[in-house]
């Protein structure tokens, strides 16, 4: 049944003209430069990362240390800014595993602050040149299999799994960030974790962000209503994103 209702859904999208079925359509890599995560060079240290992620971010320190030793987490290199010849702190970098532990993207969050140059954010993120699309940074609880969870970027995953991880710590929950709103990373990760399990999760929490573009995101997925999957739309109470709850001390 859950099949038939995808199904439906391609349909739909195949009836859409060619302007509608654009919005739908992944981005190709820049000149199909193929992303290589040996090519990347990190840093052995960790403190420029311990430091953003604790003092600017609200982490607790112990969560962050656990993340970077078991490298789901990694510090990259300063780099020297093409403009103005500076040289720029160590960006985190945030890699995104494959179902065979590969990596095979990852999220660049810069660490300099500099509200001129990089806008209200304040800080410079980007998506590695290449990297694939089908996917984006995750992690799980137990073996991931009874719940997705979906977010708009790393930060705010790792912010939501710190403030529910006593109850999350006993479940089987998997993360993922969308590094922005493309809703084809939850189809493709629903794909994977069908064929991975055996069944489609028991729970679809769509965890975007709190503003227009957050529930146009969640909106997409109204139409997918598979027998057996509750869909739900959980929102930060305390500012725009689950970071701003972390920081407001609010688990929500």
């Amino acid at each position: 049944e859950a099949w038939v209702r995808w199904s439906d859904y391609k349909n739909h999208y195949d009836n859409q003209d060619e302007q509608a079925q654009d919005k739908y359509k992944q981005k190709s890599a820049t000149n199909n430069y193929q992303f290589n995560w040996k090519r990347w060079r990190t840093s052995q240290s960790t403190n420029n990362t311990e430091n953003y992620l604790v003092n600017e971010r609200g982490f607790d320190k112990t969560f962050v240390q656990r993340l970077t030793a078991s490298d789901f987490i990694k510090q990259g290199k300063p780099r020297q800014d093409r403009q103005t010849k500076e040289w720029q702190k160590p960006a985190v970098l945030f890699p995104w595993h494959d179902e065979k532990g590969e990596v095979v993207g990852l999220d660049q969050q810069g660490t300099e602050i500099d509200f001129e140059k990089y806008g209200k954010r304040g800080t410079q993120k980007k998506v590695a040149a290449g990297s694939d699309s089908n996917y984006g940074y995750n992690f799980h609880t137990g073996n991931g299999a009874d719940q997705l969870l979906v977010f708009e970027s790393p930060i705010d995953a790792l912010s939501y799994a710190q403030q529910h991880f006593p109850e999350l710590a006993h479940e089987n929950a998997t993360f993922l960030s969308l590094s922005g709103t493309d809703h084809q990373k939850v189809l493709s990760q629903l794909d994977r974790m069908n064929q991975l399990n055996g069944h489609l999760p028991n729970k679809l929490v769509l965890a975007t962000d709190n503003d227009l573009a957050g529930f146009k995101a969640a909106d997409q997925f109204s139409v997918l209503q598979f027998e057996g999957m509750e869909n739900i739309r959980q929102v930060p109470t305390k500012g725009k994103d689950w970071n701003d709850q972390l920081k407001a001390n609010d688990p929500g």
